[in-house]
């Protein structure tokens, strides 16, 4: 089995390093892959690459998106 994460974000990147990426993190089963739709600074990408320094493992892709959650999904 197969285990993905979705995060959707715009101009939030401490909550998601602060709560979406260290949840995922506390995880006993981390995802085999993360994908970050963002829009906004690019400082959602810099956290996601941090996380991804840290999670070797776990394959991530981070997508720069227009704002709104239903073009993000």
């Amino acid at each position: 089995m197969t285990l993905a994460c979705v995060i959707c974000t715009k101009d939030r990147p401490d909550e998601l390093a602060t709560c979406a990426l260290a949840s995922i993190e506390r995880q006993t089963r981390p995802p085999d892959e993360l994908i970050v739709a963002y829009a906004g600074s690019e400082e959602a990408a810099r956290v996601t690459a941090e996380f991804e320094a840290r999670n070797p493992a776990v394959r991530v892709t981070c997508i720069r998106c227009d704002p709104g959650l239903t073009l993000q999904r």
